[in-house]
C-alpha cells in the first residue's frame, strides 16, 4: 500500500508597516478549516504597530506563530525570501499582510497536492476588493488576462511556456513543495518573488491553477503590486515606459533564469531551448532601427515566427515597436 501524503502546511507572511490590516489577515489564518502547522512571519524593520499586532494574536493563537524581525530593511522580495527560509513544513504557501483568506484556502490547496507527487505547485484565483472589503466587481485573473486556452496549457504540464510570456501567478495565492527551495532560493534581486517561483516552480512539476477565489485581494494606496484594471494602467502606463531600457531589464532578469536552470541542471532541454528563443526575441526588439521603416521587416518577421505570440505579452507590443 501507498502511504498517503501527510503535509506540514508553513504560512510565510511578510510584513512592514501593515498595522492597519495584518490583524484582520493574522485572524483569516487562524480560521481556516484545514489549519496552517505554522506561520512564520518576517518584519522588515516596520515603524508601526505591525509588530505589536503579530504578537497580541501569538498570544493566543492555537497556531504557532513565529515572528523574525530583520536587523534592517531587506526589501519586499528579500523579506519573503528571508520568511520562506525560515519555514519547516514541505508546503509552504506565501500571504501578503493586507489581504483575507477564505476559510477553505488551505484544505482545497491540500487536497490538490494530495492528488499526486508531480503537483509542485497550486495557485488560485481571488476577489479584488477595496480597503473596506467592498468587491471591486473583477477577479485577479481579469488583472493577469488569465485566460481559458492558457488555464489549458498549464494542465497538459506546459505552465513554463504561459510564464515566459507574462506572468499569470499572485505570490498571495500560492502554495508549493519546500523540494523546491533548493531551486528557489536565493531569489534574484531583480526580480519580483512571485514571478520568479512561478517559473522556478513550473520546472520542477506541475502548477495547478484553482478557478476558485480563495483570498479577498485588498487595492489600496499602499500595494506594492496592485491588481487594478483602469485605463490609465492597461493602455497609458505602457506606452511611457522607456522600451529599450524595459527591454535591457527583461535581458537581464532573463539571462539569470537560465543561468540558474543551467547550474541546477533544472528543466528540460526544450524548456530551455525556450528560455534561449525569449532572449532571443528581446535582443531583436532592443535592436530594431531607429528609422521606423526600417523596422517594418524584423518585426514582421518576428510576428511571422510566432515570437510575439509566445514569448510577448501581445499583438499590441509589436505595434508599439513600429512606432515608439
Amino acid at each position: 500500500m501507498i502511504a498517503k501524503f501527510k503535509s506540514k502546511i508553513s504560512v510565510a507572511v511578510a510584513t512592514y508597516n501593515g498595522g492597519r490590516f495584518i490583524l484582520e489577515q493574522l485572524i483569516s489564518l487562524t480560521k481556516q478549516n484545514r489549519l496552517p502547522d505554522e506561520i512564520v512571519v518576517c518584519d522588515d524593520q516596520s515603524t508601526d504597530r505591525t509588530v505589536e499586532m503579530v504578537r497580541r494574536v501569538a498570544a493566543w493563537s492555537k497556531v504557532p506563530i513565529r515572528l523574525k524581525i530583520n536587523p534592517h530593511n531587506l526589501g519586499f522580495s528579500k523579506n519573503f525570501e528571508k520568511a520562506i527560509s525560515l519555514c519547516s513544513g514541505n508546503i509552504i504557501a506565501l500571504c501578503d499582510q493586507d489581504d483575507i483568506w477564505l476559510p477553505d484556502k488551505l484544505r482545497v490547496m491540500e487536497k490538490e497536492f494530495e492528488k499526486s507527487d508531480s503537483v509542485a505547485g497550486v495557485f488560485s484565483d481571488g476577489l479584488v476588493v477595496n480597503q473596506h472589503l467592498h468587491c471591486l466587481n473583477y477577479r485577479l485573473w481579469d488583472a493577469f488576462s488569465f485566460k481559458r486556452g492558457e488555464m489549458k496549457k498549464f494542465s497538459h504540464g506546459s505552465a513554463s511556456d504561459v510564464l515566459l510570456k507574462h506572468n499569470v501567478i499572485t505570490g498571495a495565492t500560492i502554495a508549493f513543495r519546500s523540494d523546491c527551495l533548493r531551486y528557489i532560493l536565493p531569489i534574484p534581486s531583480d526580480w519580483h518573488h512571485d514571478a520568479w517561483i512561478g517559473l522556478i516552480v513550473s520546472y520542477c512539476g506541475e502548477w495547478v491553477p484553482i478557478q476558485l477565489p480563495l483570498i479577498l485581494y485588498r487595492q489600496h494606496a499602499s500595494n506594492q503590486i496592485g491588481g487594478l484594471i483602469n485605463f490609465q494602467t492597461r493602455f497609458v502606463k505602457p506606452l511611457k515606459i522607456n522600451r529599450i531600457n524595459f527591454l535591457k531589464n527583461e535581458i537581464g532578469r532573463f539571462i539569470e533564469l537560465y543561468n540558474r536552470l543551467k547550474s541546477l541542471n533544472l528543466a528540460s532541454h526544450q524548456q530551455r531551448i525556450r528560455v534561449i528563443e525569449k532572449l532571443e526575441h528581446m535582443y531583436r526588439r532592443c535592436d530594431l532601427p531607429k528609422n521606423r521603416l526600417l523596422r517594418i521587416t524584423p518585426v514582421w518577421r518576428e510576428l511571422a515566427g510566432k515570437r510575439y505570440d509566445r514569448y510577448s505579452k501581445n499583438h499590441f507590443t509589436a505595434l508599439k515597436d513600429l512606432i515608439f
